[in-house]
């Protein structure tokens, strides 16, 4: 048993630990939420990416806007991609979110373009769809979201 003052300097150091075991729980449980957030953030991110595709992609075939089906799905899938857009830069630098949302956006039109409406593109078109493929990985990659 230790007496004096190396019973104060035991006890200080047993707070101490306490402390710092109670920070190290705290910070670790943080870090999940953090990271969970940030997941969901790309999830939210990616849905609204993919319903830009649907709301472009509708809004061709209303016919400007003279197809009421058609035309409902537009303004639906707009509010949800601009709903996910906001859901996801909450959590993501505007400059990382926007960027990938135009370019889900992009590349996905591309890809319906020529899939639905039979749109041709040069073989340098597709270069530069690849090349913004690239752009985007490139964005992911070098962010730490």
């Amino acid at each position: 048993m230790l007496t004096g003052k190396y019973m104060s300097s035991h006890r200080g150091s047993r707070i101490t630990n306490v402390f710092v075991r109670s920070l190290k729980k705290t910070l670790l449980v943080r870090h999940f939420l953090f990271e969970e957030e940030i997941i969901m953030a790309w999830i939210y991110l990616l849905i609204a990416g993919i319903f830009e595709v649907v709301w472009a992609t509708a809004m061709k075939l209303s016919n400007g806007f003279s197809i009421l089906s058609y035309s409902i799905l537009t303004i639906i899938g707009m509010v949800i991609s601009f709903a996910g857009l906001i859901l996801a830069s909450k959590h993501l630098p505007l400059s990382l979110a926007y960027p990938v949302w135009t370019g889900i956006g992009a590349v996905g039109s591309i890809i319906v373009g020529v899939a639905l409406f039979h749109d041709h593109l040069s073989p340098s078109t597709w270069l530069f769809v690849i090349l913004l493929v690239i752009g985007l990985i490139g964005i992911k990659l070098t962010t730490n979201h």
